[in-house]
């Protein structure tokens, strides 16, 4: 089974109430490492690696259950997607967001290799700042983030090309929302803002069908974690599951889970040698395991730079 297929279909079933609670201390998991990146095959994985490639602007991967990489897609130029999160529909076909001139587009990357524009935002406070959310009757969803005002927001492109503001915050619900969103089945949106919020280490959110917005979780900091900067993952059991950059045991980041009684649990605190700063979303296959990328650790390659890790967690 492909990795990039499990994220499609991870985005299950569940709720979540709303509280604030102590996070609690790790469990019990089986951490594996199963590929360190050394450079030639991409840094800074995130599905999208950059650089590297054929033509050194980063690519577009999958991972085989052997831990193997294998190239979808070769960018011929650098675009801003080259660091963001494809999302893949039922045919194969990735969408993802990244600049276009000036400005900020929607692109399909076709199961033929080819990309297509779909929208391109003029103004940026409306353009998308996060990677996107498909759902089954192809919405596409995202964040918005408008850098003079600091007020931020989720909007939904539908498959007519209408663009529709489902919520919008500022304040204590947490600032620069750059994960995205997770569509839950009573249509209500999770997502994180990697600031902001009671401590300023960031928070999750959601926004119900009728688009009231509230917050599920303050980050603490320090153990706790901060700057949560991955995706959102919603178990079988209706958890919700994350990363966190920064912080933890050693300050190398943390994978987490929110159970649907609001409480916290780390579930691993990176320490360097097993990755660090992880930005990522959670892939979770149907018995639990849990597979991601970091950023940093692992093997170093050019520039004394750590390249980054593929990770499993078995429960």
């Amino acid at each position: 089974m492909r990795l990039l297929k499990i994220a499609y279909n991870s985005l299950l079933c569940g709720t979540i109430l709303i509280g604030l609670i102590p996070c609690q201390h790790a469990v019990a998991q089986t951490f594996t490492i199963i590929h360190e990146f050394d450079g030639t095959d991409g840094y800074h994985p995130y599905g999208l690696a950059y650089p590297g490639g054929t033509n050194k602007y980063g690519f577009l991967y999958e991972v085989n259950p052997t831990g193997a990489i294998s190239t979808i897609y070769n960018f011929p130029e650098f675009h801003s997607f080259t660091l963001a999160t494809p999302v893949r529909d039922p045919a194969g076909n990735f969408y993802i967001s990244g600049s276009v001139n000036a400005n900020t587009g929607i692109y399909r990357i076709g199961v033929n290799g080819l990309s297509r524009l779909l929208i391109e935002f003029t103004n940026a406070a409306e353009a998308p700042a996060s990677p996107l959310t498909r759902d089954k009757a192809g919405n596409i969803y995202f964040t918005t983030i408008d850098l003079l005002s600091f007020h931020y927001g989720v909007s939904r492109l539908s498959p007519d090309g209408t663009v529709t503001v489902l919520a919008s915050w500022s304040g204590d619900g947490g600032d620069f929302p750059y994960s995205g969103v997770i569509l839950a089945p009573d249509g209500s949106l999770y997502g994180t803002a990697i600031e902001g919020g009671a401590y300023d280490y960031g928070t999750v959110y959601k926004i119900d069908a009728l688009g009231n917005f509230t917050v599920v979780y303050n980050f603490q900091g320090g153990a706790d974690g901060n700057w949560p900067y991955g995706r959102l993952t919603m178990d079988t059991d209706g958890n919700l599951c994350g990363t966190t950059s920064y912080g933890g045991a050693s300050g190398d980041g943390t994978v987490y889970k929110i159970d649907t009684t609001v409480n916290k649990t780390i579930l691993h605190s990176f320490n360097g040698n097993d990755g660090s700063n992880p930005y990522s979303p959670l892939l979770i296959s149907p018995d639990g395991t849990i597979f991601s990328t970091n950023a940093g650790g692992g093997k170093t390659c050019s520039f004394r730079l750590t390249c980054g890790v593929i990770f499993r967690i078995q429960p």
